[in-house]
């Protein structure tokens, strides 16, 4: 029997399975980290003859006044996948967006092949980004910022896409948020490369990538055409301008 539902606290040792399973390169913290600050309501799983074997996030977030709903984290467990048991899922939670009112739905295609995945549902390419890539040179002077208080510092454009802030404190909670004489930024560090996830000001990518003991570094910028960075299913007929979106919580 296969159900889709609103998870519940006694599902979280199971979606952390899933989460693991789906995400190799995510830790066990990673995965504690998200899920100590996600509210509850915000987790669907699809279960298998009372296992739950896949999942996904639907988080709210506004632009322009109106909620939107964000799906982040979707994953299927290695061994259930191809038989449909997501597909079922995000259509329950997008049922539960239009019900609540949201104008929208958007996400960020974890991979190129994935936007077609779900042009089958109605999502179709949004926003759009350039990657930055360098190698560490030169000195910066950075002062850490609580996860905390991130989210308050940042100084948004007028069509910017309004997150939770618990959601900012996870982002920030997984590399770090700092400030320099001349910016504000967000960091990312897995192993010997610095992912720059999100910038106010003028940064110089190098010094900070060697700041932080980073060998290269990356940094995504939004761009008018390119690389497809979110795709969005509006609710209606209405035309939906790209917005600011920030940081992409991948």
């Amino acid at each position: 029997m296969i159900i889709n539902r609103q998870a519940n606290k006694q599902d979280m040792a199971a979606v952390t399975a899933v989460w693991l399973a789906a995400f190799p390169d995510d830790t066990a913290e990673d995965c504690a980290r998200f899920l100590a600050l996600a509210p509850l309501d915000t987790c669907f799983v699809a279960e298998v003859d009372g296992a739950v074997v896949s999942m996904l996030f639907s988080i709210p977030a506004t632009i322009g006044g109106k909620p939107f709903q964000y799906i982040y984290g979707a994953a299927t467990h290695p061994a259930y996948r191809s038989r449909g048991l997501f597909a079922s899922l995000l259509q329950l939670a997008l049922e539960t967006a239009k019900c609540d009112g949201y104008a929208g739905s958007f996400l960020h295609p974890a991979e190129p092949s994935l936007i077609a995945y779900y042009a089958r549902f109605g999502y179709r390419p949004w926003t759009y980004c350039r990657r930055e890539c360098g190698r560490a040179a030169g000195e910066s002077a950075l002062n850490p910022i609580a996860p905390t208080a991130y989210g308050k510092r940042r100084v948004l454009p007028q069509n910017a896409v309004v997150w939770p802030q618990w959601l900012l404190q996870y982002a920030a909670e997984c590399g770090g948020a700092f400030e320099t004489s001349e910016a504000l930024l967000l960091c990312e560090k897995r192993e010997d490369v610095l992912y720059i996830k999100e910038q106010f000001g003028t940064v110089n990518a190098a010094a900070v990538c060697a700041a932080l003991g980073a060998v290269r570094y990356e940094r995504v910028t939004e761009s008018e055409s390119g690389e497809v960075y979110t795709c969005v299913l509006p609710f209606s007929d209405t035309v939906l301008a790209p917005p600011y979106i920030g940081p992409v919580f991948d």
